[in-house]
């Protein structure tokens, strides 16, 4: 199970005022599509991506994901499901400059327009407003923005870094003065990147809005985060995951180990410490932890998307390069890994090793632990351009 991130971002022109309306589900955030061809490289991440042509295919919109009732029987245990999603919807990469409003959940073209007229030039100071729009800040709203911004924006890799802080830093908001703004480069898909990027940066982010501002010969971006958890929270479980993981690697971990004995440790410890938060999934009450490595580290109980994490973070600290898979299984959204073993790229799944029982009894299963491509594509579809080719198989136990 993925959660999804879902955004919307407003353009006030002090010579006239457009804005639109993309939506936030209550569901969640999309990770997907960067405006931009810079590669903004992770700790921790691969590098070398590589394309495969199998048959694996990524969902044809790349969003859109939707639960179903569909269930995986896992070695002879009682057919319960093991995936699911949070609602998708992907943020445009551009602001459009008008349509009419949709419903909650969108399109990326659904746009709501307002136009007022004004009598502003483009030689007016940062810190005054147009005199006599129409659009409904104060003049103080316009100072607050042209005296409060944050950073100074001048490229991509700059934006980048800005908003990865402020998430990183659970900010309620944020407002950059963008030089040489463009809409195509400066978009809320910067937020789906780094989510992307970073898996355990998000501990609670559910949407956000953006608004520009053109002050004389200036723009500016504020941007206003919305999260599930309160901030303290937030900080909380963050640092208690991190903490955690340091206690069970120096436990598992031993000197000497080769990396593929690491992988299997971390796996083995993850299925039997954790156990699928089926209750909660069913019923649609879901805790934000369970989308976390806080839902596996602390609590022992998460969905895919916390197992995978969690495995990224065990598998970094032991220096193992590692990374999470966003993609379906049997036509639920699902996360899980791939991992790097003695110099070749393997796909595991620690998440179906770890099937629901009807008695709820532990099962350790290796059925999904180092496989390639073309035996994890039977059940298991991703976008294989995002991710290392993975072709071996000899490193699966089972």
């Amino acid at each position: 199970m993925k959660k999804y991130f879902i955004g919307s971002v407003f353009i006030l022109l002090i010579v006239g005022i457009s804005s639109y309306f993309v939506g936030y589900s209550s569901l969640g955030a999309s990770i997907t599509n960067v405006a931009s061809n810079t590669k903004i490289q992770p700790k921790n991440s691969t590098s070398n991506n590589t394309n495969n042509n199998n048959s694996v295919q990524n969902n044809s919109n790349g969003a859109n994901f939707v639960p179903s009732s569909a269930s995986k029987p896992e070695n002879s245990t009682t057919n319960l499901p093991l995936t699911g999603s949070k609602i998708q919807n992907q943020i445009p990469a551009s602001v459009p400059e008008s349509s009419s409003q949709a419903n909650k959940t969108v399109a990326a073209n659904d746009v709501q327009q307002v136009v007022a007229q004004s009598d502003a030039t483009n030689n007016q100071p940062d810190n005054l407003p147009a005199s006599n729009s129409t659009n409904t800040s104060s003049t103080g709203d316009y100072q607050n923005i042209a005296n409060g911004y944050k950073y100074v924006v001048s490229n991509y890799n700059d934006y980048y870094n800005d908003v990865k802080l402020s998430l990183t830093n659970f900010d309620d908001s944020l407002i950059l003065k963008i030089l040489n703004y463009d809409s195509n480069t400066y978009n809320l898909n910067v937020i789906n990147k780094i989510l992307d990027d970073y898996y355990d940066i998000d501990y609670g982010i559910t949407g956000a809005s953006g608004t520009i501002y053109k002050i004389g010969t200036n723009t500016y971006m504020e941007i206003q985060f919305q999260y599930s958890t309160p901030k303290s929270q937030m900080i909380q479980m963050r640092d208690a995951a991190a903490s955690k993981a340091n206690e069970i690697i120096a436990s598992i971990i031993t000197p000497g180990m080769s990396d593929l004995q690491k992988e299997k440790a971390i796996h083995d410890y993850i299925v039997n410490n954790t156990s699928y938060d089926y209750t909660n999934y069913v019923n649609g009450t879901l805790p934000e932890a369970s989308f976390t490595d806080y839902g596996v580290l602390v609590n022992g109980k998460a969905v895919c998307e916390g197992y995978a994490k969690a495995m990224f973070r065990l598998l970094s600290l032991a220096n193992v390069e590692c990374e999470v898979v966003k993609g379906t299984a049997d036509g639920q959204s699902h996360a899980w890994n791939i991992v790097k073993i003695n110099g070749s790229y393997c796909q595991v799944d620690a998440t179906w090793d770890d099937p629901v029982t009807s008695d709820g009894s532990k099962v350790l299963s290796y059925k999904y632990f180092d496989l390639s491509d073309s035996q994890m594509a039977k059940d298991h579809q991703w976008d294989t351009s995002k991710y290392p080719s993975c072709t071996t198989t000899q490193y699966n136990i089972n």
